[in-house]
């Protein structure tokens, strides 16, 4: 895998898909890596996995902590 950093890149300079909610005269690091055809295809499967669980079953990252905090505190104590 090739990885290529560049620091303090202008913000400005970025298409504006990657830059929408950053100020111009940001400056920015960038980071590009290559990945294997393997890893596309394990991140897309991944995608298509998340996106099929129907709303009712997603819950937010503080609804999630929130369920394992009470899991946690059920625990039987030694």
């Amino acid at each position: 895998m090739n990885k290529v950093v560049i620091q303090q890149y202008p913000a400005e300079k970025l298409p504006a898909d990657l830059r929408a909610g950053i100020p111009d005269g940001t400056m920015v690091k960038v980071t590009l890596e290559t990945t294997s055809p393997e890893q596309a295809a394990l991140a897309g499967g991944l995608r298509e996995l998340f996106a099929s669980v129907p709303g009712d079953f997603r819950k937010s990252a503080s609804e999630i902590e929130q369920d394992l905090r009470g899991q946690r505190d059920s625990w039987p104590s030694n």
